[in-house]
């Protein structure tokens, strides 16, 4: 031990991880404008998109809310 830390190296796989957040701006106008079931589609299609390049470039998506996705991809 060095000044109380361990120092014992970790024999554990590493990798570098791009994430990915992005979210909607504007939804509530969406909804607003187009109604609830328009508005939804338009989101729903938007982010399909962003999964499908996520998807296509060897990324995985780790959640969805609403109009906001989440994703990670190793670089």
């Amino acid at each position: 031990m060095l000044g109380g830390l361990s120092t014992t190296v970790s024999t554990r796989p590493t990798a570098n991880l791009a994430v990915l957040f992005a979210d909607v701006v504007g939804s509530t106008k969406l909804y607003d404008t187009f109604g609830d079931a328009t508005a939804k589609q338009m989101i729903d299609e938007c982010l399909a998109v962003l999964q499908g390049v996520v998807l296509q470039y060897g990324g995985r998506v780790i959640k969805t809310i609403g109009d906001e996705i989440m994703c990670v991809a190793q670089c």
